[in-house]
């Protein structure tokens, strides 16, 4: 029986730790839905709004910007006013910036669809970084890569609803505006789990005989903070960015690549889309549950980001034909890749972080795809208006493999670095392998003693 509020907050926290990791998931819903639809929508948008491929491109930039200047002061107030205020205000925020596109795409609109769009980014980005920060206060390190697994999984079944349901809304009423609205309510819905997901985390913290500074926000956080991360943060940072980007200039293209080498409908590139990412709802948990298992960090970097860069490799490489399968084959690749790779970054940072700078620090990787983003949208851009009449994509992706390969190199320098350094990112004290030391080492501490005090009696009689 439990004696002390102390160890009731930790009871509560074993029985609700899941059902609230799925009410967590069920509030990112409208955001993660909602993003991926100008990628999915890319031939009706540029149908619609008048757009060739440097507008579309700008239209990229203009989601991008937002990450890369807001969200360094995004997480400097979530760690300043707390998880729990910063969570709310984001999720509302995210029903006005849908609200707005939804209002453009209308009107047909571009300018008002940009701001749309920054509301949007700016909001659901803070709400994320929102998420990590309350995650952290409920899982411990070896439950990081299940609990971020998931979180992964949510996005990639967001993105699936979104690339079956905008594209084919479109279709079936030829009504740009559609597709939006239904992600207006899906918005909607969201808060209802957000406000539930806040009561529970609020009966968690009651139970507590203090409250953290982390939980209702700290007041003492300052910039400061981001000149004191160790380098093996910077690795970890870079090596993730680098490769997302090179990732998102494949995924951004991925559609109209689909409709105009292979020759798809807008609405069965997106069944093809979607189908595809299923493996990433597969393979993220399985890749939390063996990050766990392992704390083998490190490595699973490595082999996710060699696999996007074979799978972009493939893009360039795969023959071109009539409604064939063969582009199945690299998105699967990056399907079974993006997933883990994400879950394994931010649950490494987490391990190495304070908790009461989780909101800054956490914001530094989207800030950095932001930034790069900004320039190699641009440069995508140029290269795809110049090329694509007569060379498709190919060269958007050549650009892409060459920006993915310096993510690569980066990640096996982190691995040797970690080795070399403590490695804090391999046989945590948590993983199986530690916990067999730990046993080990108390084992061998007991047989000390027992020869000591064999000796000592010895030495008396």
């Amino acid at each position: 029986m439990f004696t002390n509020e102390k160890d009731e907050s930790e009871l509560f926290r074993n029985q609700n730790k899941w059902y609230f990791l799925v009410l967590l998931c069920l509030s990112s819903l409208g955001y993660l839905y909602n993003s991926q639809a100008i990628p999915t929508l890319q031939v009706p948008l540029e149908k619609e709004m008048g757009l060739d491929e440097l507008a579309y491109s700008r239209l990229l930039i203009a989601e991008a910007i937002p990450g890369f200047l807001f969200l360094l002061v995004g997480g400097y107030l979530v760690d300043y006013f707390g998880a729990v205020k910063s969570f709310l205000a984001s999720s509302v925020i995210i029903v006005l910036g849908q609200i707005i596109c939804t209002i453009a795409a209308y009107k047909y609109s571009f300018l008002l669809f940009v701001l749309g769009k920054i509301v949007l980014v700016i909001a659901g980005e803070s709400a994320m970084l929102s998420r990590t920060k309350i995650i952290r206060m409920w899982y411990s390190n070896n439950e990081l890569g299940r609990s971020m697994g998931s979180m992964v999984v949510m996005a990639t079944v967001a993105t699936i609803i979104c690339d079956l349901a905008y594209p084919n809304l479109y279709q079936a009423k030829q009504s740009l505006g559609l597709p939006f609205l239904v992600g207006v309510i899906v918005c909607v819905a969201s808060v209802y789990f957000s406000v539930k997901c806040v009561q529970l985390h609020q009966d968690m913290l009651n139970l507590k005989v203090t409250i953290d500074n982390e939980s209702e926000g700290n007041k003492g956080v300052s910039y400061k903070s981001l000149m004191e991360l160790p380098a093996i943060f910077w690795m970890i940072v870079f090596a993730v960015s680098w490769t997302m980007i090179g990732a998102a200039l494949v995924k951004i293209y991925q559609s109209k690549f689909l409709q105009t080498e292979y020759h798809y409908t807008v609405g069965e590139a997106g069944y093809f889309l979607a189908f595809s990412q299923v493996m990433t709802a597969i393979a993220t948990p399985l890749a939390g549950i063996i990050a766990d298992k392992t704390q083998k960090a490190t490595l699973s970097m490595i082999v996710s980001i060699g696999l996007i860069q074979v799978s972009t490799l493939l893009n360039i490489s795969i023959p071109r034909c009539e409604k064939c399968l063969w582009p199945a084959v690299p998105i699967v690749v990056t399907s079974c890749a993006v997933g883990p790779l994400m879950m394994m970054a931010y649950s490494s940072v987490m391990k190495l972080m304070d908790e009461k700078v989780m909101g800054m620090v956490t914001s530094m990787v989207p800030i950095l795809i932001g930034g790069q983003m900004v320039i190699f949208a641009t440069v995508a851009g140029y290269i795809a208006n110049a090329t694509v009449d007569v060379y498709g994509y190919k060269y958007v992706f050549i650009l892409s493999l060459v920006i993915g390969l310096f993510g690569l190199a980066l990640s096996v320098y982190l691995h040797y670095f970690d080795l070399n350094n403590g490695k804090r990112l391999q046989h945590h004290k948590n993983s199986l392998k530690g916990l067999l030391e730990m046993k080990l080492l108390g084992k061998s501490s007991e047989k000390k003693q027992t020869d000591e005090g064999d000796r000592e009696m010895t030495e008396r009689v």
